[in-house]
């Protein structure tokens, strides 16, 4: 498929994404038999995406949580999908461009260009999703104030969820902000007869001196170059908190 379009909501009045373009391969016996969706691969090229929280606190790319069902339009053909169940086995992302817009919170993250290979296993006893992405030019803020500007991510890791307990655990994780590297872990779990999910997420600086820090730093933010640096680099970054019922119900349903 070229040049689609992604709508949501009654009659479509919502774009929610768009591509250059899409390639699917997926399980026809499955789709033909149960109406299930069975997909080993999907591979999109310049995908645009917009997601948005609206002023009632409603998402709009919630398509796939109340109603199995998806409205896409290329060039050459418009259709209406309803299946039982999705799966997808691989997913491979090209040059996307994603925006989120909050308009309670004001929050807006912006990145312009973004390249993903996800792959998921599964077993009785868990699910693995192997996940390397790479971000650029990444901005987060508001309207009036930009908190980021200008980042550069690598996330490379293991997506461990334990089916029995709902847990969501980062394993083998490998992040770089502006080539600085960090150690990182943390979980996801469901907190008990609430709709929250608890956040726990520790970074840790993989630097061995502060001069190695200095030199990773980008030279545009620096206007000093002739400078002797000793000594030992330490930082931990932290976060911990809670998602509401919109992750967990994905979290519960999967």
């Amino acid at each position: 498929m070229n040049n689609g379009n992604i709508y949501s909501g009654k009659e479509n009045q919502d774009t929610i994404g768009s591509f250059k373009e899409c390639k699917i391969a997926l399980n026809v016996v499955k789709l033909l038999r149960a109406n299930e969706i069975d997909v080993r691969r999907v591979s999109l090229i310049q995908p645009n995406l917009r997601i948005l929280t609206k002023k009632d606190g409603k998402l709009n790319w919630d398509i796939l949580k109340k109603e199995n069902t998806i409205d896409v339009q290329t060039d050459t053909a418009k259709f209406h999908v309803d299946f039982n169940s999705m799966k997808v086995k691989k997913l491979v992302i090209k040059e996307a461009s994603i925006s989120y817009q909050d308009m309670v919170s004001k929050l807006a993250i912006a990145i312009p260009k973004l390249n993903l290979n996800l792959s998921a296993s599964d077993d009785k006893k868990q699910t693995v999703f192997k996940v390397d992405c790479t971000t650029e030019q990444m901005a987060v803020g508001s309207d009036i104030y930009k908190v980021v500007k200008d980042l550069k991510t690598y996330l490379k890791t293991d997506l461990v969820l334990n089916k029995t307990t709902r847990e969501l655990k980062l394993s083998d994780t490998k992040l770089e902000l502006n080539d600085i590297a960090f150690d990182l872990e943390g979980d996801f779990k469901k907190v008990p007869k609430e709709k929250k999910v608890s956040v726990n997420l520790k970074a840790f600086l993989k630097v061995p001196s502060l001069e190695t820090l200095w030199l990773a730093l980008p030279r545009k933010y620096l206007n000093i170059e002739d400078v002797d640096i000793d000594g030992l680099a330490q930082l931990e970054l932290s976060t911990t908190g809670f998602w509401e019922v919109e992750v967990y119900q994905y979290l519960k349903e999967y």
